[in-house]
């Protein structure tokens, strides 16, 4: 798991716990970025190698004395590095994510519903059920309604065995991508590379209009 989100990682967790209890004397990692690349995180690793005299050895940069000042300096300064590295990767990647987005370029992920796995060209039949459900949200048909028909028919959602929600259905008839349009954290930035699978917008603003209407 990523050492850079702070999301909880639990084999990171049993790992220092098993320092602090003195249960392990060797950690052996790639490199030091792979154990964490949070300085604040190194320091609780550092810490519990020390009380034990545990010993830390990387693939990349042989083994860390903990015991020395020269060890935990270089321990300290790698940390620093790894967390630099990270944040600039991340802030590069950002950047190349707008940039793509102000493009109108397709971003990768999960298939969206209605489109081959490139994000761009369309599958036909998805394309259809797309195009009947705005229809149908525009007669009044709700979105309950709507998925369980789809449930019964046994039309398949993109992860194929799953069931279709009202709110998977809202967030299809919500989404700026379905009428043509690139969308990037919420904002609309222009036309989208792809085809619209709804071009009428006269008929995807009455979805809209229906869609945030707290009643429906």
């Amino acid at each position: 798991m990523s050492a850079w989100h702070r999301k909880r990682r639990p084999g990171y967790e049993r790992l220092l716990a098993g320092l602090r209890e003195g249960r392990w004397s060797v950690v052996l990692a790639w490199h030091t970025d792979r154990v964490t690349r949070q300085l604040r995180d190194l320091l609780d690793v550092v810490d519990a190698l020390k009380a034990h005299n545990a010993r830390l050895h990387t693939v990349k940069g042989g083994e860390i004395d903990m015991s020395t000042p020269e060890g935990q300096y270089f321990a300290h300064t790698m940390g620093a590095r790894d967390q630099y590295e990270s944040a600039h990767r991340s802030d590069r990647t950002r950047r190349k994510l707008l940039a793509n987005a102000e493009a109108g370029q397709a971003h990768g992920g999960q298939r969206p519903f209605g489109y081959e796995s490139d994000g761009v060209t369309v599958r036909e039949d998805e394309a259809a059920v797309v195009r009947l459900l705005a229809v149908r949200v525009r007669a009044g048909a709700s979105l309950y309604a709507l998925a369980r028909e789809l449930n019964d028919a046994g039309v398949p959602t993109v992860r194929g065995a799953a069931r279709w929600h009202p709110v998977t259905l809202r967030g299809i008839l919500t989404n700026p991508r379905y009428v043509g349009l690139r969308a990037h954290k919420g904002n609309v930035l222009g036309p989208a590379c792809w085809p619209a699978l709804v071009a009428d917008r006269d008929l995807w603003d009455v979805v809209q209009a229906r869609l945030t209407d707290p009643s429906h």
